[in-house]
C-alpha cells in the first residue's frame, strides 16, 4: 500500500475543483483575450533561481488580435494563441531582438487564465536557444479592439 494515498487523493480533489472552477467561468463568454490589448507584468527567474532578490520585472503590452495572432508593443516578431473562455495558451517568437548593444533571439511560451479584465499566468523566456528563465505574469485589460468584421 502506499504512503502518500492521502496525499494523493488530496491533490486530485484540489485539481477536480480546480476544473470545475474554470468550467463555471467558462460560460461566460466575456472571458476570452479574442480582440483585446493587455498590460502585463512578467516576474522572471534568471538560471531558474526562484529567488526574488534575483528576479526581475518586465512590462509588456500584449495584443491577442482576432485572427489568432499576437503582437508585442512595437517589437518586430511573430505569434500566435490559442483561446478558451477563461484560459489560454500563447508563444511569441522574436529574433534578432536588440538589447542595449546586444542582438540576441527570445522565443517565449505561456498559458495562463483571464478573468475579465484581468490576466494571470505562468510561462518562459528561451534567450539565445540556450538560456531558460521561467516567469510569472499579471495583467490589465488596457482595451478592446474593435471588430475589423462588419
Amino acid at each position: 500500500m502506499k504512503k502518500n494515498y492521502p496525499q494523493t487523493i488530496i491533490l486530485m480533489l484540489v485539481g477536480i475543483a480546480l476544473v470545475a472552477l474554470c468550467a463555471g467561468n467558462a460560460r461566460a463568454q466575456d472571458n476570452t483575450i479574442t480582440g483585446k490589448n493587455y498590460a502585463m507584468y512578467f516576474l522572471s527567474f534568471p538560471n531558474n533561481n526562484f529567488n526574488l532578490d534575483d528576479a526581475g520585472l518586465t512590462h509588456l503590452d500584449i495584443t491577442f488580435k482576432e485572427d489568432g495572432g499576437v503582437a508585442a508593443m512595437d517589437m518586430d516578431g511573430h505569434g500566435l494563441y490559442f483561446a478558451l473562455p477563461g484560459f489560454f495558451a500563447a508563444t511569441y517568437y522574436i529574433v534578432g531582438l536588440r538589447m542595449g548593444f546586444e542582438r540576441m533571439d527570445v522565443f517565449t511560451g505561456m498559458t495562463g487564465i483571464t478573468l475579465n479584465p484581468l490576466i494571470f499566468g505562468v510561462g518562459f523566456f528561451l534567450i539565445d536557444y540556450a538560456q531558460i528563465q521561467p516567469y510569472v505574469f499579471s495583467g490589465l485589460m488596457v482595451q478592446e479592439m474593435a471588430s475589423t468584421l462588419m
